[in-house]
Parts: C-alpha cells; structure tokens; sequence
C-alpha cells in the first residue's frame, strides 16, 4: 500500500512555519576526488559548447539557403 505522502507529493505550509528544515538539501557529492569533480565540470561543460555548436551550424546552414535562395 502506499503512504499518503506517496500520494499527494505537494506540501502545503502554514504562513509562520519554518520550511528551511522540512527540505532535503543539495550537499555536492564529497565521495568524488578533485580529479573526478573535475573531469565531471569538464564533461558537462563540453556538452554544453557541443550543443550550442550543433544549433550554430543548423543557423547557419539557413542563413546560407535564405541567401542562396533570395539573392
């Protein structure tokens, strides 16, 4: 069966209520060596720019047809 927090995950607070403590907190992950909490940024970082490039070139690719096209 399941609880009734499982289902009604919203939480309604009273207005004085302190909700700072209810929350879980995000604590960064402390099991990771600075080598690996490095090579992890470095990771999503390069994700990022490769992303960014993708939508770059698709841009790009139109401006080229609009101006093959129109002129």
């Amino acid at each position: 069966m399941r609880d009734k927090d499982e289902e009604n995950p919203v939480k309604f607070y009273d207005e004085g209520e302190n909700t700072e403590d209810q929350e879980p907190k995000m604590i960064p992950n402390s099991e990771l060596t600075p080598k690996e909490r490095r090579w992890v940024i470095l990771g999503a970082l390069s994700s990022a720019l490769l992303i960014g490039l993708v939508f770059m070139v698709g841009l790009g690719i139109i401006v080229a047809l609009m101006i093959i096209f129109w002129v």
